[in-house]
């Protein structure tokens, strides 16, 4: 019972101040693959921002746990990427994020995992500086 007692206290911490859990996320993986290295996702309060290895992307969105509401389409800087296996992975991560309809909180709030509409089609990101 006390595992619990602390989740609902997590939940109502998140529900009293929502954005209180606003970070930077270093991305592990995209539809199960792990993600190379540089890739980072950043949520706050009316924003969805990220790095995929050549490009930054962002988009406002409205966050209300569990659903992301995208207020208007996912923007890239549209800078080649000369590598392919970059570009390529760069391009599944802008795809999942732009499909994403949702997000939960894992391993104690240390992941974040944005879900997409089709099966199997999510990012797995984890917390940075902690």
């Amino acid at each position: 019972m006390p595992h619990a007692l602390a989740a609902a206290a997590v939940l109502a911490s998140f529900a009293a101040a929502p954005f209180a859990w606003a970070h930077d996320y270093r991305v592990v993986a995209v539809n199960g693959v792990a993600a190379p290295e540089g890739q980072r996702l950043t949520l706050r309060e009316h924003r969805l921002s990220g790095f995929g290895g050549c490009n930054e992307f962002e988009a406002a969105v409205r966050v209300s746990r569990p659903v992301i509401r995208w207020l208007e389409p996912l923007r890239s800087s549209g800078r080649p990427c000369p590598d392919p296996a970059l570009r390529d992975a760069e391009q599944a991560l802008i795809s999942a994020v732009d499909g994403a309809v949702g997000f939960r909180f894992e391993q104690g709030g240390r992941h974040l995992r944005l879900i997409g509409r089709a099966p199997k089609t999510d990012v797995l990101a984890e917390l940075v500086g902690e």
